[in-house]
């Protein structure tokens, strides 16, 4: 059966081609030879690169984003109802309010608390420590110019004690005879 299918479809092909036709005469019908196209159309068989591993990754970016999305919107929600936002009121007297309580919301209060940059204060003492170490740095400096200046000047550096080389020390004998 096998070998009388595929001897079908070869003649159908040949004959397709024009290479069956008799005598010398090519508009001639072929040979009509039945071809199987099993659902009553021709179907090609279309080769597509697989969609699994994007269906994987789509479903997996869901899962994580589901997984952590869920109780922070829980969360935030909880908040938002039992414990709501901060009221303005009068400051009480002699009472100095900390940093982090002048936001409104409850989780960027905590956020300003513990997460976020340090207090106001610590910013600015750290900005006098850093300018005070700059301000250290460039009075060394001018106090290094100005001894280097001095010793120059009065001749008391560390270059006055080396003997500096005279012109009869120098050989020129080298010069005088060219390389061969």
């Amino acid at each position: 059966m096998a070998a009388m299918s595929l001897l079908l479809r070869a003649g159908a092909s040949l004959g397709a081609r024009g290479l069956l036709s008799y005598g010398r005469s090519r508009n001639r019908l072929p040979l009509a030879v039945s071809v199987r196209h099993s659902s009553g159309e021709k179907r090609m068989f279309v080769i597509t690169p697989s969609a699994y591993y994007d269906n994987r990754f789509k479903s997996l970016a869901m899962f994580y984003i589901l997984l952590t999305g869920i109780p922070v919107v829980t969360f935030i929600t909880l908040v938002n109802i039992f414990i709501g936002e901060a009221e303005l009121v009068e400051i009480p007297e002699g009472y100095i309010p900390e940093h982090w309580e002048y936001h409104k919301h409850p989780i960027t209060r905590w956020l300003a608390r513990y997460v976020l940059n340090p207090p106001p204060e610590k910013d600015y003492e750290k900005t006098l420590a850093l300018l005070h170490i700059e301000a250290e740095k460039m009075k060394l400096r001018q106090d290094t110019k100005l001894a280097q200046k001095l010793m120059f000047d009065r001749g008391d550096g560390p270059w006055h004690f080396y003997q500096t080389p005279t012109v009869e020390n120098i050989d020129d004998a080298p010069k005088t005879t060219p390389d061969f």
